[in-house]
């Protein structure tokens, strides 16, 4: 990524605020060493744009997997309600055929 700053510009801004020209010089220095010290750890718009493509893949992939386990689960109460269903069924036919 290249960043751009201008140390010129910067000592010139110092040296207007009244700082004397060593002074200034060191910290437009100074400045100019930590954006390059730094620079490698920033993020671009296109480094950002990879990482938001990989977890909204990875959200699409979760999302899915919820949707298939959902309907399995789904799946799993219906026959478990349908089972018992039958069998309360059979417990009522039974007391009604125990009735005089």
């Amino acid at each position: 990524m290249a960043t751009a700053f201008d140390t010129l510009k910067t000592y010139e801004a110092i040296v207007a605020a009244g700082v004397d020209d060593k002074a200034a010089r060191a910290i437009s220095k100074a400045i100019a060493d930590s954006i390059a010290t730094y620079r490698e750890d920033l993020a671009t718009k296109t480094d950002l744009k990879l990482a938001t493509t990989a977890l909204d893949a990875k959200i699409d992939t979760r999302v899915a997997e919820l949707k298939e386990l959902i309907a399995s689960t789904q799946n799993r109460t219906i026959i478990w309600m349908f089972g018992m269903l039958v069998a309360f069924s059979g417990v009522i036919i039974g007391a009604i055929k125990l009735i005089p």
